[in-house]
């Protein structure tokens, strides 16, 4: 091909056709400018086929982690956390006469007051994510979100939720070493501990200040976990509309 035009260059200037010449450079020029422009235009889609792909992958990564962390909200910690409501309010409408209630029945509820959980969640899809830059995901909002909700939110819900448990755990084990009593039985051939209640304590001043904080920590827990469980959700939403196929 340069051959071809260097031939037609040479029969130009040999026959004394300067502006025929110049036309033709010109011309000559102007399509390797197209060509160089449409070289860095190609290159420049696929650059974005390949960013839209890792965002595309990083983005199914990261909805995966977070259908984890709402799995784990609806099948471990809202029940734990149900489960110790309940206790409470058993205690609290019967603390006028727990000598007359069963001792099983105390010993169950008791159990479950500090029936805690420690709030956790993947981020292994978003650190790296971060690590090659969240300018990868193109949705500014989806992007602000990501960011406020790893770097943010998260992380302060589960410094809340391990800070209240730390308190409340030294109360209960106080209240428990106090006023229950830890003896062996044989169920089965095998020795287990099992805890006695004694008559009274639920009169004590310990105990209840022990229930009272523990309605106020419930009661902030519960609040903190619905508010993460509704942020996931709505995350995992905004993804899941990122990731739709482009009509």
């Amino acid at each position: 091909m340069p051959r071809i035009f260097h031939n037609i260059r040479f029969k130009l200037l040999s026959e004394n056709k300067e502006i025929r010449y110049l036309k033709y450079a010109f011309g000559e020029i102007l399509l390797v400018v197209l060509g160089i422009l449409l070289a860095l235009k190609i290159n420049s889609w696929n650059q974005d086929r390949l960013d839209r792909n890792y965002e595309l992958i990083m983005l199914n990564q990261i909805k995966s982690d977070l259908n984890r962390a709402e799995e784990n909200i609806n099948n471990y910690y809202e029940p734990r956390l149900k489960r110790r409501e309940i206790a409470l309010e058993w205690f609290i409408e019967n603390l006028d006469n727990l000598d007359k209630q069963p001792d099983s029945t105390i010993i169950y509820n008791f159990n479950y007051l500090f029936s805690n959980f420690y709030f956790t969640y993947d981020t292994g899809a978003y650190e790296s994510l971060k690590m090659n830059g969240l300018s990868k995901i193109k949705n500014e909002e989806l992007r602000r979100e990501l960011l406020q909700s790893f770097e943010s939110s998260f992380k302060r819900v589960k410094a809340f939720i391990e800070q209240d448990d730390d308190e409340i755990k030294d109360k209960y084990l106080k209240v428990r070493d106090n006023f229950f009593q830890i003896e062996k039985s044989d169920v089965e051939g095998q020795d287990e501990l099992i805890l006695i209640p004694q008559k009274g304590f639920g009169v004590n001043a310990e105990f209840k200040s022990l229930l009272y904080r523990l309605m106020e920590v419930t009661s902030h827990k519960r609040r903190r976990l619905n508010g993460v469980s509704e942020r996931i959700s709505e995350l995992i939403e905004i993804i899941s509309q990122e990731l739709k196929p482009n009509d």
